[in-house]
Order: structure tokens, then C-alpha cells, then sequence
């Protein structure tokens, strides 16, 4: 459900809840996010997802690549997320066969 909250300028900003999404996964599973950016979500899919499981992460941005490893390392779960760099519009041919 998406609800409003308030940043530190006073203006309103929406927010979207993935719950419903984060109840569909489970311990082992293998999860592959498109556009991870910094990793925020990167790091919620990779604790539920449990140490059997993983997370496939391409972003077209090394920077932020680098920013999600880093976040992952400090989170102790680097060894389940396999960050890639890959081009935008043929992201399906890097995941894992």
C-alpha cells in the first residue's frame, strides 16, 4: 500500500510498500533485481532469501554497483549477492543459465 510521509524540507513524497512481494519469497531462492542502484532493496532480498539463496543484481552503473558491494560487505551478506554490470535493455542474457 503506498502512503504519504513528510521529508525534512516539509514537502510530501509518496512511498510504495513491497510487501506483498517480499511475502512471496522464501529461504533458498534465488531472486534476480533489475536496477539494484545502491542496494537498498538488494539487502532485504538477500536476508530473507536465507544463506542457501542468493541475489542477482545487474545495474548498467559501476558506481553504484560498487555502493551496493560495499553496503552488502558492512551487512555480512556480500557472499549472496552477486552484483553485475550489464547493459540496459539486455539484462536477460546475463543471468545465471
Amino acid at each position: 500500500m503506498a502512503g504519504d510521509f513528510f521529508t525534512s524540507s516539509g514537502s510530501p513524497q509518496r512511498t510504495v510498500s513491497l510487501s506483498p512481494v517480499f511475502s512471496r519469497l522464501y529461504e533458498g531462492m534465488t531472486v534476480f533485481e533489475p536496477g539494484p542502484g545502491k542496494g537498498y532493496f538488494t539487502i532485504e532480498l538477500a536476508r530473507l532469501a536465507g544463506r542457501p539463496g542468493r541475489v542477482v543484481a545487474i545495474d548498467v552503473q559501476p558506481n553504484m554497483l560498487a555502493e551496493l558491494r560495499r553496503r552488502a560487505g558492512r551487512a555480512g551478506l556480500l557472499d549472496r549477492i552477486d552484483a553485475r554490470q550489464g547493459p540496459g535493455g539486455s539484462l536477460l542474457r546475463h543471468l545465471p543459465r
